[in-house]
């Protein structure tokens, strides 16, 4: 519920502060379907996504601790491989099954650098 809570609070702020930037790219793009980034190799997030990440973006991160790049979640936005969080999976050494299960209480993965 309280995930839930963070999207819906976290549209309402977008909406409050980015509706009229947002509202001029689509006039912009004569109600066609606003591209989320420029052209390559830059691939600039579009003035409204820009507005939504400066303005809500870090509120959201700090209460939901995980967006989907720290999740490793690909979107139709275009974005750096250094802006996604680099999470190594390791398997538990099962060789010895008695001590399988010691082992399972470890890390069993790695999210590298979430700050």
């Amino acid at each position: 519920e309280e995930c839930a809570n963070i999207w819906l609070l976290d549209g309402f702020h977008t909406t409050q502060k980015c509706t009229e930037r947002c509202l001029k790219e689509v006039i912009e793009f004569n109600g066609t379907v606003v591209p989320a980034n420029g052209d390559p190799p830059e691939c600039t997030l579009s003035d409204c996504l820009q507005c939504d990440e400066d303005e809500s973006g870090g509120i959201f991160t700090m209460f939901a601790g995980r967006n989907r790049r720290r999740s490793c979640l690909l979107s139709s936005i275009v974005r750096g491989c250094g802006e996604f969080t680099e999470i190594v999976h390791t398997s538990p050494d099962c060789s010895n099954d008695n001590d399988a299960a010691d082992n399972l209480g470890g890390a069993m993965f790695d999210t590298g650098d979430l700050s």
